[in-house]
């Protein structure tokens, strides 16, 4: 049930951008700046046998774009590809700081797709190979989707993304 939450929040995470002409108030932090990947992991399509298991990617770049890649796999090790995946985009902004649901610091971080935003907050590993995305554990759902309801729980298993 877990990753049936996860899908739709990185799905969210990128998507089709574009839209009227309004371009975003871009607040950019140059260390989330490339490619982002999560481990091979399991997961649940409803149309899709055999396709069980996937890895998401993650581009963000200067211009305010991000890119998203999920790439299905049959095995656990996600080494046997099935041509299966979906890649969109869309916009971000990422890097003001502000203060978790744990009282310690972390920068806010938008993503915006189509008609649905995403509202979270990140921090790095001490090298910044690696960032956790928060989450809302309590409640069950994944991210929030305005400003004011911007998901903040590092606490209940944040999500990993590993430098590429």
């Amino acid at each position: 049930m877990k990753k049936l939450l996860i899908i739709p929040a990185l799905a969210i995470l990128v998507g089709c951008g574009g839209g009227g002409g309004n371009t975003p108030n871009l607040s950019i932090d140059k260390d989330l700046l490339g490619s982002w990947s999560k481990a091979c992991s399991n997961t649940v399509f409803d149309n899709q046998d055999g396709d069980n298991y996937e890895i998401q990617k993650i581009t963000f770049q200067k211009d305010g774009t991000a890119v998203y890649k999920e790439t299905y796999y049959t095995d656990e090790a996600c080494t046997d590809a099935t041509g299966n995946g979906t890649t969109t985009s869309g916009t971000y902004s990422a890097g003001e700081e502000t203060i978790a649901s744990d009282g310690e610091k972390a920068k806010k971080l938008d993503i915006h797709i189509k008609d649905r935003n995403e509202y979270t907050m990140y921090r790095f590993d001490e090298n910044k190979t690696s960032f956790f995305q928060a989450n809302w554990g309590s409640d069950g759902s994944h991210t929030g989707t305005s400003d004011s309801d911007r998901a903040n729980n590092f606490d209940d298993d944040p999500e990993q993304w590993f430098k590429n």
